[in-house]
């Protein structure tokens, strides 16, 4: 089989979609994790290592895993040693690892066959993605940018929720909206710059990060999220 990065014919590795770190806080005793969706299907046990397919040749997994280790240790208690305002500066965040890392999941993301990332499908930009990751190229910072939101639950970041990734409309272009590892994670994918209403909080060349921080129980995708599942008596 080829590996989906580098394309060369190899033996592949089962991969992380989304960091197994993240799910750390929600394994049950066994080490396994109850993932439900709003949808019909029933809820699925997942195995203890998170959600994984094959799709990396040991080399780009390698690749893969370095940018996912910046990112575990970039956060590490960053965000919640600092008193909690609207907005959070973090001055030292190494662009170039921080914005591959997510541009790495988004693609993951849309060529996973898991039924978990069914929404994400990125067209054309799945290959300018792949080119870019594989090339170590991060891109502007309003190409392809990201907007992080901390969920906060009174003075501590909320770590107890990953949610199924959803496609939407934001501020005239299509994106997606990811939610783990205590942030919600906004997506603007479009052949254009993002809108410059959300310039400001791209993650910036000079390594600075601008995260918007907000109540988690008020942000409206989890509060509608749980709302269905308890309409169709899930929760």
């Amino acid at each position: 089989m080829n590996c989906k990065l580098c394309q060369k014919s190899a033996s592949l590795q089962k991969s992380h979609i989304i960091p197994e770190f993240v799910f750390s806080s929600l394994y049950d005793d066994k080490h396994r994790i109850n993932v439900v969706s709003s949808r019909k299907q029933k809820p699925r046990l997942y195995e203890q290592k998170g959600l994984r397919e094959k799709l990396l040749c040991v080399e780009c997994e390698t690749k893969l895993s370095q940018l996912e280790l910046y990112a575990k240790t970039a956060f590490d208690g960053k965000p919640t040693k600092r008193p909690l305002a609207r907005v959070i500066i973090v001055k030292d965040v190494d662009y170039k690892k921080f914005k591959l890392f997510h541009l790495s999941i988004l693609w993951r993301a849309s060529i996973s066959s898991l039924e978990f990332f069914s929404e994400v499908s990125l067209g054309r930009h799945e290959e300018i993605l792949r080119k870019m990751i594989l090339a170590g190229d991060p891109g502007s910072s309003d190409k392809y940018g990201i907007v992080p939101f901390a969920l906060v639950d009174g003075h501590r970041i909320e770590t107890g929720i990953v949610m199924q990734p959803s496609r939407e409309k934001m501020y005239g272009q299509v994106g997606y909206r990811f939610i783990f590892g205590g942030f919600l994670w906004a997506y603007f994918v479009s052949a254009i710059s993002a809108p410059d209403t959300v310039k400001p909080l791209l993650p910036l060349e000079d390594n600075t990060l601008c995260i918007v921080e907000g109540e988690y129980a008020e942000c409206g995708l989890i509060r509608d999220f749980a709302r269905e599942l308890k309409r169709k008596g899930r929760i």
